[in-house]
């Protein structure tokens, strides 16, 4: 069996999280901090020491690429640069978003899912995700008004279920085809997950091909 060793970073909201996929089983850690820089890089060498693994172990580095904390990401991002240039490691970006629909998919077999996380206090981050018979997310993840998003809601035609801090702006709206519901903390699954399926695809990053997606909510 040829070896997939991944390892995954996420530090895109109030969460740091690094989850490792090392020979065939999944180990991760996650920790609630504000300050993300004071901790991210000793959670990734204590799980690689817990494990007795070496980061010239693993094929590839991946982490999520927003839409997120400014300094989060920017870390994140820069520690997975940093380690795939030193050690010729193939790196894969991730969208948070599509982290939340494959969770949603993972714990409740949705495959319909609106995510919508709060941007900034007029507008929120806005994706309507439906999943293939590939297992492939399709949807168009941008930045809307937050009285455009309210539209779209109004818009419904079809049931559709809807997560993301976003969600507070429709909470007063009735539109018999919209539910609601939840993610958690417990994602490193569906990163590991989503990385696989873009390992699969080739669809690795270069430098120059990252782009970062930033919060502008100051809760975070």
């Amino acid at each position: 069996m040829i070896k997939q060793n991944i390892l995954s970073i996420d530090s895109s909201l109030q969460n740091n999280l690094v989850a490792m996929l090392y020979n065939n089983k999944l180990y991760y850690n996650v920790h609630t901090c504000k300050h993300h820089e004071k901790n991210l890089l000793t959670m990734i060498q204590n799980l690689l020491t817990d494990q007795k693994a070496r980061i010239q172990d693993f094929q590839i580095i991946s982490f999520t690429t927003g839409p997120g904390s400014f300094t989060g990401i920017r870390l994140s991002a820069s520690i997975a640069q940093g380690l795939s240039i030193l050690n010729n490691i193939h790196l894969i970006g991730i969208s948070t978003l599509e982290v939340l629909a494959e969770q949603i998919w993972r714990l409740y077999k949705i495959k319909k899912i609106i995510i919508c996380n709060i941007a900034n206090k007029k507008q929120v981050y806005w994706v309507k995700y439906t999943k293939n018979i590939k297992n492939i997310w399709n949807g168009k993840e941008v930045l809307l008004h937050i009285n455009q998003a309210v539209q779209k809601i109004k818009n419904l035609k079809n049931t559709w279920y809807i997560t993301g801090s976003g969600k507070i702006h429709f909470q007063n709206l009735y539109n018999p085809f919209l539910k609601y519901i939840e993610t958690n903390q417990s994602y490193a699954k569906d990163l590991i997950k989503l990385t696989i399926l873009a390992k699969k695809k080739k669809n690795f990053f270069l430098l120059n091909d990252i782009q970062l997606n930033y919060l502008h909510n100051p809760k975070y």
